[in-house]
């Protein structure tokens, strides 16, 4: 946040998401659910910052695969929870 004017600021925050993103999806299953929803929280900001990017069709697509992966990540922790 502290070069507002920086030319690479959209790419920067690309990168953030995108490593938030691969973070999340590649979890152990006791870390996945907190990784997911903070690329899911990386990608709503990158939005909120840049809704004209060349990026956004890019990083909406692996927002809607990071919300599959944490409704299936739920599930599975549910099911562990209910075996033990």
């Amino acid at each position: 946040e502290e070069h507002l004017g920086s030319p690479f600021k959209e790419k920067a925050y690309y990168y953030i998401f995108k490593s938030s993103y691969e973070l999340g999806m590649q979890s152990i299953l006791g870390k996945k659910e907190e990784r997911l929803s903070e690329a899911i929280l990386a990608h709503r900001k990158f939005k909120r910052l840049f809704p004209e990017s060349e990026y956004v069709q890019e990083v909406d697509g692996m927002a809607l695969e990071l919300q599959e992966e944490l409704m299936k990540t739920k599930k599975q922790i549910t099911a562990i929870s209910q075996n033990n």
